[in-house]
């Protein structure tokens, strides 16, 4: 599968192009993949971890992330919009696991006093 054309219909750079630009340390690309879908990252996060200021955190590390492993995105294997929301998904399911095994742990400490 080759890349989008290099504008979608209402003259904007495509996603997948944004991500090439990206990898080769474009940050006025990765400012524009932000505004675009930060809201929706923040989204994925708080239905996961349910933490506005964890949440947020997420988000930027998510972005650090597309910064550093843009190289490895393949447009042949999906959509950018689809390796970014696995991206953040996997961030967030991550730190659940870490908040419910913090959580058990509190729990057992206190069952022992």
């Amino acid at each position: 599968m080759a890349l989008r054309l290099t504008t979608e219909t209402n003259g904007q750079l495509t996603d997948e192009i944004l991500a090439t630009q990206v990898a080769q340390g474009d940050v006025s690309a990765l400012e524009i993949l932000y505004d675009r879908y930060a809201p929706t990252v923040l989204g994925i996060a708080l239905r996961i971890i349910d933490d506005r200021a964890l949440a947020e955190e997420l988000l930027q590390e998510t972005f650090w992330q597309v910064w550093q492993s843009a190289v490895t995105y393949q447009p042949e294997s999906g959509s950018f919009t689809g390796w970014l929301f696995r991206m953040a998904r996997q961030l967030a399911m991550n730190i659940h696991a870490q908040q419910s095994v913090g959580s058990q742990g509190i729990a057992k400490t206190a069952d022992a006093q």
